[in-house]
């Protein structure tokens, strides 16, 4: 077992003491203190209490966990008895061993959560179920559907609550009708209990190719949008500055990007052409 003794003092008397204090015998005598708190504050003429107040004041007892190998430190001798004699379990009782479990547990239930969540907005998308939505509900949808992001889609779906206080309260009648039927998820900050405010929206990509096709012209970013899977992009070079590539372009096909994806981009120069491709790609 890996432990380190931390003296706080110059004091020579202190140092002694904090030092006898800590003193600990090897493997063969199970970890026990060489003298006990009493014979020590024999020796030095005080009171055991005064020991133990001056051992903790000036002094650190540092053990490596043997699970995750970072130093804890050790309050106490009743502590380091329970830890020598089993009593202590380093997965369960080292703070660090801990907070990493719960980290552990909670990104796997998270990473449940949202296979969970996905299952069920595809579930919904082959149901069709935006056919059971009205004109309102179908709006809502494509807000989300072309949204960049919170505040964006925020700002689009509560717009009118300025002049009808009553408005919020009936979007969001139409938003939780949505996630009821499946085809959204309303992300909250504390997603296991819904409670919290909203994080996020979602919607399945491809139920965002539906609403593209079928009312294109209520979106309003339209060709803007680009294809989560593989796009290209021819452009002629008008600027051929070094480090500067100006020109026009147009899309091979509609789709769209996800925020905060990771992509592959290729980029390729025709010179010959005088022009450039772009593919991308999901990594």
């Amino acid at each position: 077992m890996e432990y380190e003794i931390k003296i706080l003092t110059d004091d020579n008397t202190i140092k002694k003491i904090c030092e006898l204090f800590w003193k600990i015998k090897g493997f063969k005598d199970k970890y026990e203190f060489e003298k006990t708190v009493q014979e020590i504050a024999k020796e030095n003429q005080l009171k055991s209490s005064q020991i133990s107040q001056i051992a903790k004041v000036n002094s650190e007892l540092w053990v490596n966990c043997t699970s995750c190998d970072i130093p804890f430190l050790v309050k106490n001798r009743t502590e380091w008895k329970k830890l020598v004699s089993g009593e202590f379990f380093f997965q369960s009782d080292c703070q660090n061993c801990k907070e990493k479990k719960n980290q552990i547990d909670r990104g796997s239930a998270i990473s449940k959560l949202y296979a969970q969540k996905n299952l069920e907005l595809e579930r919904a998308f082959k149901a069709k179920r935006w056919k059971l939505c009205d004109r309102e509900s179908i709006e809502i949808l494509i807000i989300i559907a072309e949204g960049f992001n919170l505040k964006m889609i925020n700002q689009e779906l509560f717009r009118p609550i300025i002049a009808n206080k009553d408005f919020g309260k009936l979007q969001w009648r139409r938003i939780n009708k949505l996630e009821e039927l499946g085809l959204i998820w309303v992300e909250k900050q504390n997603p296991f209990e819904n409670t919290g405010k909203v994080k996020e929206f979602h919607i399945l990509n491809r139920l965002r190719e539906v609403l593209h096709k079928k009312y294109r012209e209520e979106f309003k970013n339209g060709e803007q949008i680009l294809d989560s899977k593989q796009l290209k992009i021819i452009s002629d070079i008008n600027n051929s500055r070094p480090g500067f590539i100006e020109g026009e372009f147009n899309l091979s096909k509609n789709g769209y990007l996800t925020a905060f994806k990771n992509y592959k981009i290729e980029l390729n120069l025709d010179k010959k052409k005088n022009q450039f491709k772009i593919n991308i790609k999901e990594k």
